[in-house]
């Protein structure tokens, strides 16, 4: 490379990428799912690894309410409130846990266990 400091040019490109990264502290996504279902939460577990599709793809009301959940290759399932599930993502823990279930509104956490 020649020339002075000021005249060598460096160009990037940033690409939005739509989805999430689990963070490294324990810090939680949330999932604030309202009809009409399905709804999804994207996220890596690190930066190049794979990309993860947590669904909410269904809500029953079987004396109390089951949300049906789907993580991609992984599981579909169905989970009731206040359900907790541990699972392996790539090199890592993390916990699945169900805090909120009713007709109008699903809310669900994910976050890296330690």
């Amino acid at each position: 490379v020649e020339g002075t400091g000021s005249a060598r040019q460096v160009k990037t490109d940033f690409i939005f990428e739509p989805f999430y990264f689990l963070p490294e502290n324990g810090e939680r996504l949330l999932l604030n799912s309202t009809p009409p279902l399905p709804r999804t939460l994207s996220f890596i577990t690190a930066v190049n690894g794979r990309k993860y599709d947590l669904t909410v793809e269904n809500i029953f009301d079987e004396d109390g309410f089951l949300v049906q959940l789907s993580l991609t290759n992984t599981f579909q399932r169905l989970f009731g409130e206040k359900d907790i599930k541990r699972l392996p993502l790539d090199s890592l823990t993390a916990e699945l846990e169900i805090i909120n279930l009713t007709e109008e509104r699903q809310q669900l956490s994910i976050k890296r266990l330690r």
